[in-house]
């Protein structure tokens, strides 16, 4: 039995997005941009994903414009966007946290309880204290390594005091797991990625509200320039089979009724084996199939518990797979669990597990049999501490 539990990092293509891409691989060859007939026929694969999109999130189709994946989508609003502060969080993703650091704005880090949440009090001082300033807050609305969810709705109440504050949200992990209805978050951009919903990877999209657009075309502030498509906000050929494939995965993975029941089912399985396994992550208020754990009974470390899972098939992650590029033979703690003010003993001995729809109870009864066979295997020594 093989079983993928690593769906934050990235999922398995679904059968009907696999059958999609080698049908129009074939089929649609045309440059999007050509006003031939092979030329229109690409550009409608394009409009008609754009229009996918924006009925699921409740915008306006032309607020959608197509990346290669949410780091470029990222990188672009947080480098491009003028700001005079960014408000953000150390928990964020390692490209939202690489592009602040990049932008040469000023950067507040907020401070995080252990589950990764803001304080409000916090948050709305700063936003009075600079009034004068045009501010840009960065939050995920859910987190990649321990999936708490932000309270981005309260991000948009902050507006009545500021007007000229701007609303940035890493979208990755929340696409089609938590409800994202843009008619009502009154936020001005989001990110998201195709792999992360089982469809391909090198594909994603920003969302720019018409606010943000008018500035950034103001001052022509593109991501690439050349040829004007996606608005003139990124030139170059679109990957038209790739934005397809995005448009069926999203419309796949939109009913998540099965991955909730399976979270729900997780959630059970770690009651039952609360002896052996202990949750980092939040209760509720978390991204469904998304947990952090550690194993307080056994002398394990984070990569050595991901390689003895691997040596039984089974794939889980000690944290983000972009920020394991980054690392050397040294053991390093999650940056996010560290954010959060986990202990470095807690911290250094957890790993992610992710599930997605192509996911069982079967396998989930597995992995904790697994889990409770390490735990007796490699145990606590007995001058060791949690």
């Amino acid at each position: 039995m093989s079983i993928y539990f690593d769906n934050a990092a990235t999922t398995k293509l679904d059968d009907s997005v696999k059958e999609l891409i080698s049908s129009l691989s074939s089929e649609v060859f045309g440059n999007p941009n050509s006003i031939h007939s092979q030329g229109r026929k690409a550009k409608k694969y394009i409009e008609e994903a754009r229009k996918v999109f924006s009925e699921f999130l409740k915008c306006d189709a032309s607020e959608i414009v197509f990346t290669s994946c949410a780091s470029e989508s990222n990188n672009f609003f947080l480098k491009q966007m003028p700001a005079d502060l960014i408000i953000t969080s150390p928990s964020e993703h390692s490209c939202v946290l690489e592009s602040v650091k990049a932008s040469g704005k000023k950067i507040h880090w907020l401070s995080l309880d252990q589950y990764g949440y803001f304080q409000r009090d916090e948050l709305k001082k700063l936003v009075l204290d600079n009034l004068d300033k045009t501010i840009l807050i960065s939050l995920m609305y859910g987190n990649n390594e321990i999936g708490s969810v932000n309270d981005i709705e309260y991000l948009s109440t902050l507006r009545e005091f500021h007007s000229k504050l701007f609303i940035h949200s890493d979208c990755v992990q929340a696409l089609t797991k938590l409800d994202i209805d843009l008619s009502k978050l009154n936020i001005d951009s989001i990110s998201c990625s195709a792999h992360k919903i089982h469809g391909p990877k090198g594909v994603g999209f920003i969302y720019l509200n018409k606010r943000v657009q008018g500035i950034l075309s103001l001052k022509n502030l593109s991501l690439i320039h050349g040829g004007g498509q996606e608005s003139g906000f990124r030139s170059g050929t679109q990957n038209v089979v790739g934005i397809a494939a995005f448009a069926q995965a999203i419309k796949v993975s939109s009913d998540n009724l099965f991955l909730k029941k399976l979270d729900h089912y997780f959630l059970d399985k770690l009651f039952e084996f609360k002896e052996l396994v202990t949750l980092n992550s939040p209760f509720d208020k978390r991204v469904p199939g998304i947990f952090n754990i550690y194993l307080p009974k056994s002398r394990l470390n984070s990569e050595e518990l991901v390689l003895q899972l691997d040596l039984k098939n089974i794939c889980v992650s000690s944290g983000s797979a972009c920020s394991s590029l980054k690392g050397d033979s040294q053991i390093i703690s999650s940056y996010v669990l560290r954010a959060c003010g986990i202990p470095s003993s807690i911290a250094e001995k957890s790993v992610r597990i992710s599930l997605s729809r192509h996911n069982t109870s079967i396998e989930i009864d597995h992995f904790f049999q697994i889990i409770a066979e390490l735990s007796t295997k490699f145990p606590l020594e007995l001058n060791q501490t949690c």
